[in-house]
């Protein structure tokens, strides 16, 4: 299987939009407020972890 850079973009497209499912809608607000006391990057750091995981 060979990997474009397109891959990568889309990998972290579809991360992104993972957050979006159901379940998974009432814990963000949490995520992303305890993520904002830490750091004002923060959130982009956790949207790259879930895109990446």
């Amino acid at each position: 299987m060979v990997l474009r850079p397109g891959s990568y973009g889309l990998g972290f497209l579809a991360g992104l939009l993972s957050t979006l499912s159901p379940c998974m809608l009432p814990i963000i607000p949490i995520l992303l407020g305890s993520a904002v006391n830490v750091h004002p990057r923060a959130p982009m750091a956790l949207a790259s972890g879930l895109a990446i995981s």
